[in-house]
């Protein structure tokens, strides 16, 4: 469609209606949209559980360096206030960096580091400073859902992997 016509409410159905000659589909074209749209709803899950597990894995990483550094000294909650503060003003609009936020990043990380229990078949072992697979595949959300309700590190792998495995949602 034209750049004129972009501000108009519905431009693909503006172009539909205003073809000059109608097109005569072959008879796979359904069955071929059909497919199209489906690898389309795959993909577009595919990238949303990519990015959670990036996120994840980022938080993980940020809350065992923030342990690191309140353990040797020097930083304190006001740093979190600071840092929450210079994060949102290098990217604004960012969502996830609220100072609360970032003190579920250290608790997150201080809840699962080392604690994974012996006997959890669902649960990748830690590799390094990656959060435990499991937990990077279910949203944030609900990880600090587990971090509010549950104190065992074992129900809060049990409900985890429900979770998962059920489509359970907070």
């Amino acid at each position: 469609y034209h750049a004129e016509r972009f501000w108009e409410p519905f431009p693909t159905l503006n172009r539909i209606n205003n073809m000059e000659h109608p097109i005569v589909l072959p008879r796979d074209y359904p069955l071929f949209l059909a497919n199209l749209k489906q690898r389309i709803r795959a993909a577009r899950v595919k990238v949303a559980f990519s990015a959670n597990r990036e996120m994840i894995a980022l938080y993980w990483v940020l809350g065992r360096e923030i342990v690191d550094r309140m353990q040797r000294g020097g930083w304190g909650f006001r740093i979190l206030e600071k840092l929450s503060i210079d994060v949102e003003v290098a990217f604004p609009g960012i969502q996830g960096f609220s100072v609360r936020n970032i003190k579920y990043m250290r608790t997150f990380y201080r809840a699962w580091a080392g604690r994974i229990p012996i006997g959890q078949r669902v649960v990748a072992q830690l590799r390094g400073p990656t959060a435990p697979a499991l937990l990077a595949r279910i949203p944030w959300g609900h990880n600090i859902t587990l971090l509010d309700k549950l104190k065992s590190p074992t129900e809060r792998l049990w409900y985890a992997q429900q979770a998962l495995q059920h489509g359970w949602t907070r």
